[in-house]
């Protein structure tokens, strides 16, 4: 499955995600979500080397027969 490069908290400038911007951003989001005001909370750390991969592939669906073989993946 093919991936792009994964941002980087890290790599952002931190005038583009001052804590004082963000902070009161995350604070409304857990007020408003009945599971995120319900969970327990881990703190995250801006500065951290968290890596999330995005995959690029398009899945696609299509129909077999009943019984029929599925068709092999290209990737």
């Amino acid at each position: 499955m093919a991936a792009t490069d994964p941002i980087k908290l890290s790599a952002v400038d931190p005038i583009f995600l001052p804590e004082t911007l963000v902070g009161p951003i995350f604070e409304k989001s857990v007020e408003g979500s009945a599971v995120l005001s319900l969970a327990r909370r881990v703190p995250l750390s801006m500065t951290a080397n968290t890596a999330v991969p995005v995959p690029l592939d398009v899945p696609t669906a299509d129909w077999v027969a009943e019984g029929g073989r599925k068709p092999l993946s290209s990737g």
